[in-house]
């Protein structure tokens, strides 16, 4: 019991850094029902109430594009020495 409120005292401080992080934060790793906007429509035409649930209504996996405006986004920004994140 000691040892596990040390630990937790321990890890509610928190890492403490200088330089400004961009965290990328996910509760659903790996968790995909579709692989696509044609297979959510093969879905929905075989009665699966896909509008129902909204994660089923966006739940497909990145495409090439959609990883391009991050990269894109990301790259458009700087800090006040000209660094890029």
């Amino acid at each position: 019991m000691v040892n596990s409120l040390k630990r937790h005292w321990q890890n509610s401080k928190g890492m403490k850094t200088p330089e400004k992080l961009i965290v990328f934060q996910s509760d659903d790793w790996g968790s995909f029902r579709t692989h696509s906007v044609q297979a959510l429509t093969a879905l929905e035409k075989r009665g699966v109430a896909v509008q129902k649930c909204h994660y089923m209504q966006h739940d497909t996996m990145a495409s090439d594009q959609d990883l391009e405006a991050l990269f894109e986004t990301i790259q458009s920004v700087k800090d006040f020495k000209g660094n890029h994140p």
